[in-house]
């Protein structure tokens, strides 16, 4: 191998709906990616359509972690969100659906 490292990742994926990662744990490279922006897209036209007072700063931060593909800020961000209450209610399923990803 002329003193090179080499390294060679191989999955074998069959049937079914796998998720598999490949990163430092803060990074999203998975076959759900297309699924995971999708959901996020649509909870972003939600929080728009909301009445939460401070809306355009959190899909603002949504926005910028998702282009970063920095899940784990993505995480902190929704978490933060279901602690708010009667506010986020209405966005609690959409945020679930992404934190199962």
């Amino acid at each position: 191998m002329n003193g090179e490292n080499s390294l060679s990742n191989t999955i074998n994926i069959h049937g079914g709906t796998v998720n598999a990662s490949i990163g430092n744990g803060n990074t999203l490279t998975t076959n759900t990616q297309s699924e995971y922006n999708q959901k996020l897209d649509i909870l972003i036209k939600k929080i728009i359509e909301s009445s939460i007072h401070d809306k355009q700063e959190i899909v603002n931060q949504i926005t910028v972690a998702k282009t970063s593909e920095h899940k784990e800020s993505i995480m902190k961000i929704l978490g933060g969100l279901l602690t708010r209450g009667a506010e986020t209610v209405g966005l609690a399923a959409g945020i679930g659906s992404i934190l199962a990803l």
